[in-house]
């Protein structure tokens, strides 16, 4: 049974009003918007019925659409879905359609409806659909075969715009990237997968780094289990404290744990630097962007309920409540709540978990608003923490997977407040002013023993101390600028010019504890110190930093979107403060300033199937100072520039598309010479590589995701001579990820999955002396979807993920290794009202 241990610094009673508070909240939300939705069902006028109302984005339906004019193309897509589609009359102006025929979800038959027309769409609703043109404007919109007088938002505009799902639900034609705001899969000119609420939720992910896995070129470096999450990409470090929200940073519930997916529509991995697209990072990851997309409220009310299981004794529950009011449903509201608590698989390990979120919006015409408010606790009791491995021993194999090498009474706990607020105005039809602030507090208490050191092959470990912290962050993030969309002759321009600013403070006080000697196989527990923990209300100040940026950037595009060129840059100003751990004097920083252009073009020559594209752009970190040891002790270097090359090509089929990229990227390090004593930025890690995408659903009832990475990675330049040449720390040089689904054809309803993930050996020291073997992980499962009386769906999932309970070690790009998680049995109903 789980031993629950006080809160360290924590009056008991706070954590049972916290409790309460969170399930109170949760019931009231039900009742308050239970009886709203069922009266707005019942009261609510029906829809104009153009066609078939019923007919979602995820329904199969026979289309016969001869090729001919674009307007009577999407006239006749009408006819046969009741879907409403928005467009300017010059959108479809000369504009031939090749058809479509066969069954389809009706953003497939969309999809190839516009195939070579230049026309792009966006789903502004659940079976609403905006199209957009290089010359639309915005005299006079069509809704289905009713024309009105009006405005469609315009192309620049970004709140609200979420790219539709592509063929098989699992991921969206696009995504965020960056100051260039959403773009089509197609006209991106870097590599991006974009993960769908319904992937989340059929997959049966509780934290989004669980949605992350299902990424070829991201390799999960910190498991939830260990009570925080890291990745890396292209086999660089990013860390968690660097995810976005919106495109925020500082906002997301991620520092030192991991987010809870319930709230989450789109999980966006954008690959490789971003310098100037999002600014540097707050905790300066140079090789991705993982960027969270919250729910919203849809056009139709939704109130869900969904309990569910994990092994051994892990049971929660998730209610997903939406609506939308006013009379054309301007303003919509959108809640997720989620508490869960009890035992997992590993040994002597539970967590609990609680989660309130709000996403509010309000559109008008004119103006488009949203907000983001939430509160998320995350507490791992037994976190199964990190190992390294003393010089010249070899690493050991992997114990039981089900094995804690940490005690039952350590812990983990976080609770943080998070919020944003943005909004954007139509200054004129072709341009769009924007602005946004968001933030997090985050207060943390920890008993853990965070790292062991491995001695022998036996598995002896080292003893030490345990680590007693109390934890504060406070992190705010602005930005401001416009987005225009003009002509100049014969180029379409998509301008941008903005401003950020973002700045964290984080506080800490410390303890120990100290730790017997154990082993890895059969573990030696401490006694509980049974001493309070330092509380994060008197912690002190430990780092001050704050980074400013100017961004500028212009998409130029000729031939209807055929070709298209992007360049911009960003001028970045760096300032980061560090104190002394007891006394909070000023210990240290580093000021200076630094521009990251990048220049970009993307090639159609057949229409919009297939891409190609090449890119270059820029990361930072903070430069660094001689240490005193060195011959030039004092002397202050610039930010690094990490610089990337790419290049690739995209063929979307319709149903799948297929991606391959090529790229190299070159991370900058110092050192001091052994030789000269001087202290310079002479060392490198180069990564290059080739990245491979499939998804889709090339039938109908089968639908595929997945790819393979491949990573060369070299130490190009070292301290160490003999180092030269060689793989850099936790850079697997292959991985592999295919999952798939199937819907039985024999059984309605029943849809069987599995995913097979692998990969190859890689080091865990620069010297390539200590090997860790590569390993494959099997994940199985199966949902049933039924209506009960009244035609509300039903769907329950199962799920075994590590089917065969492989024990192996993971290890992060600083050569901390971790236990993969063992076999893992979920279970979840969920229940539409």
């Amino acid at each position: 049974m789980r031993r629950r241990r006080d809160l360290k610094g924590e009056d008991e009673t706070m954590t049972t009003i916290r409790r309460r508070f969170t399930a109170t909240l949760l019931t009231c939300t039900a009742l308050t918007f239970g009886p709203a939705v069922q009266a707005a069902e019942t009261a609510t006028p029906p829809a104009v019925q153009l066609g078939q109302t019923d007919v979602s984005e995820d329904s199969q339906v026979d289309f016969d659409i001869p090729a001919g004019p674009l307007a009577a193309a999407i006239d006749a897509f009408i006819a046969v879905t009741g879907w409403q589609v928005g467009y300017t009359a010059e959108v479809a102006k000369n504009r031939t359609s090749p058809g479509v025929q066969g069954s389809l979800t009706p953003t497939a038959a969309l999809q190839r409806l516009l195939s070579g027309t230049s026309v792009t769409y966006r789903m502004t609703g659940a079976r609403t659909v905006a199209l957009d043109g290089p010359q639309a404007s915005d005299e006079r919109l069509t809704l289905g075969t009713v024309s009105v007088e009006g405005r469609a938002m315009p192309r620049q505009a970004e709140i609200g715009k979420l790219s539709p799902a592509y063929a098989g639900g699992q991921v969206a034609r696009g995504g965020q990237v960056g100051v260039l705001g959403t773009k089509d899969m197609m006209d991106t000119p870097f590599t991006q997968n974009s993960y769908t609420s319904k992937l989340i939720q059929n997959q049966q992910n509780q934290h989004i780094t669980e949605t992350l896995r299902n990424d070829p070129s991201v390799v999960v470096n910190l498991p939830v289990h260990v009570g925080t999450s890291s990745f890396s990409i292209r086999g660089f470090d990013v860390g968690n404290y660097d995810i976005l929200l919106n495109g925020i940073p500082n906002v997301a519930p991620t520092q030192v744990t991991s987010m809870s997916a319930e709230s989450v529509e789109r999980v966006e991995v954008l690959r490789g630097p971003s310098g100037m697209l999002k600014g540097m990072a707050p905790a300066e990851s140079i090789s991705g962007v993982i960027n969270v997309v919250p729910k919203r409220a849809g056009e139709d009310p939704l109130m869900q309920f969904s309990p569910d299981y994990t092994g051994s004794s892990n049971f929660g529950g998730h209610v997903d409540l939406g609506r939308r009011f006013g009379d054309a449903k301007e303003f919509g509201v959108r809640f997720n709540g989620v508490y869960r608590d009890g035992d997992l698989p590993i040994d002597h390990q539970s967590q609990e978990t609680q989660l309130a979120a709000f996403g509010l919006d309000y559109r008008h015409d004119r103006f488009r608003i949203d907000a983001d408010l939430g509160y998320q606790v995350n507490r791992i009791d037994g976190p199964r923490q990190l190992f390294t491995v003393a010089t010249g021993v070899d690493v050991p194999a992997a114990p039981d997977a089900t094995t804690n090498q940490n005690a039952p009474w350590e812990f983990i706990e976080n609770q943080i407040f998070y919020g944003s607020l943005r909004g954007e105005v139509d200054v004129t039809p072709e341009i769009t002013a924007f602005a946004a602030v968001g933030g997090h507090r985050r207060h943390m208490t920890r008993q853990v023993f965070l790292q062991r050191t491995i001695n022998n092959s036996d598995g002896d470990l080292s003893a030490g101390n345990v680590t007693q912290r109390g934890e504060a962050l406070h992190a705010f993030s602005t930005n401001a600028g416009a987005r225009a969309e003009f002509q100049t002759g014969p180029i379409s321009h998509q301008m941008v010019a903005g401003f950020d600013f973002t700045t964290r403070v984080w506080l800490a006080s410390r303890g120990s504890y100290a730790a017997v000697a154990s082993n890895l196989y059969d573990p030696t527990y401490s006694s509980d110190p049974q001493t309070g923990t330092p509380s994060p209300s008197n912690a002190q100040k430990q780092q001050d930093n704050w980074y400013r940026s100017y961004v500028l950037a212009d998409t130029l595009s000729i031939m209807d979107g055929m070709v298209q060129v992007t360049g911009g840059g960003r001028y970045q100003d760096i300032n980061t403060t560090s104190f002394n751990r007891n006394t909070e004097a000023l210990s240290g920083g580093f000021n200076d300033s630094a521009l990251t252009p990048m220049a970009a073009i993307v090639v159609k020559p057949w229409g919009d199937q297939v891409s190609f594209y090449a890119s270059y752009i820029e990361g930072l970190q903070s430069g660094s100072t001689a240490p005193d040891s060195a011959a030039n002790a004092g002397e202050i270097f610039p930010p690094y520039v990490t610089k990337q090359y790419e290049a690739g090509a995209k063929w979307d089929m319709g149903q799948m598309t297929a991606t391959l990229t090529a790229y190299q990227v070159a991370q900058p390090s110092a050192f001091t010479d052994p030789t000269t004593n001087v202290y310079d930025v002479d060392g490198e890690q180069r990564h290059r590589g080739l990245d491979v995408n499939l998804f889709g659903e090339p039938t109908e009832g089968i639908r595929i995701l997945g790819g393979v990475s491949f990573i060369d990675s070299e130490l190009t330049e070292t301290q160490t001579a003999s180092n030269i040449g060689n793989k850099g720390v936790g850079a697997p040089r292959w991985r592999f990820v295919m999952g798939g689904e199937w819907d039985l054809p024999q059984v309605e309803g029943l849809t069987l999955t599995g995913r097979v993930t692998h990969l190859t050996s890689t080091f865990r020291d620069t010297a390539n002396l200590q090997k860790i073997d590569g390993h494959s992980r099997v994940d199985i499962g199966a949902r049933y979807t039924f209506e009960r009386q009244g035609g509300e769906p039903i769907v329950v999932r199962a799920s075994i993920e590590n089917l065969f309970n492989t024990s192996f070690w993971g290890v992060n790009t600083f050569g901390q290794m971790h236990i993969g998680d063992p076999r893992t049995y979920k279970l979840s109903a969920s229940f539409d009202f």
